[in-house]
């Protein structure tokens, strides 16, 4: 998959825009330098509870569309609302 328009480019967008580096922003967020690393060049997978820690750690100007930006990509490109339902199918049954 090209990492355009992907969780992972989002958050590298948005580190860009505030003059965050990687190291600052996996340290804002509780992880590790090299799992945020591993995440934003596509060796693990961008989870919608790492999206939510970026834009409420990371992001200034707009965190409602910040979400729902990354939220909306991940959808397209990660499959999240399929998972979701898998395990709220799970949680159910």
């Amino acid at each position: 998959m090209t990492d355009q328009f992907t969780p992972a480019w989002y958050i590298r967008q948005m580190l860009a825009r505030e003059g965050v580096t990687q190291t600052e922003a996996a340290a804002r967020m509780g992880i590790s330098a090299a799992y945020l690393s591993d995440m934003l060049n596509g060796r693990r997978r961008v989870s919608p509870e790492i999206v939510e820690l970026a834009v409420d750690r990371i992001e200034t100007a707009d965190k409602n569309a910040a979400r729902l930006d990354l939220h909306r990509l991940g959808a397209a490109s990660d499959g999240w609302i399929l998972d979701r339902a898998k395990s709220q199918f799970k949680q159910e049954g």
